[in-house]
């Protein structure tokens, strides 16, 4: 990345996380699981090649579209080690990273003799464990505010009525 000038960049976030190997396998095996009748019936119809990619496939590929937007936008979310590798303006971290270095910092306010080191009004208002359970909560709140809206497409019954004889 250094080569390629993408450090502390937001692309070296983009990049790091863009091609996955295991969702590469879960979309090709969801499009052999796709039936050939449906594409020869298009066939017979009149349909060329891409409108029945537009127009049959492509919706009916909604489930598995979903997931793998599911998968790589939790993917993105939680990635933390992109951030430690490739980007050192404070501006450009993650918030991944911003919450690592909350946590640290709360849990590190008392050292290991158990006298409390740093500034004693910013001790007084955070504890390791309520700095930890509101990152749990600032982490993964847009996750879960993102995937009701997501969740009606992961039902497997789509191609169900599609074909008929």
């Amino acid at each position: 990345y250094r080569s390629l000038k993408l450090t502390n960049t937001i692309w070296a976030l983009v990049f790091s996380g863009t091609f996955s190997v295991f969702n590469l396998f879960i979309m090709k095996n969801y499009f052999e699981s796709l039936p050939e009748s449906i594409e020869e019936s298009a066939g017979i119809v009149g349909a060329s090649t891409l409108i029945t990619l537009y127009r049959i496939v492509i919706p009916m590929s909604l489930p598995v579209i979903s997931t793998i937007t599911l998968f790589y936008s939790v993917g993105f979310w939680n990635n933390y080690f992109a951030g430690v590798l490739y980007i050192t303006t404070p501006k450009l971290k993650p918030l991944q990273q911003y919450l690592y270095d909350l946590i640290t910092m709360a849990l590190n306010t008392t050292d290991s003799t158990g006298n409390i080191s740093g500034d004693i009004n910013s001790i007084m208002n955070l504890s390791g464990e309520n700095v930890r359970s509101a990152t749990i909560v600032v982490s993964t709140l847009p996750i879960l505010l993102v995937y009701p809206f997501l969740q009606k497409y992961f039902v497997k019954g789509v191609t169900i009525g599609s074909v008929k004889g």
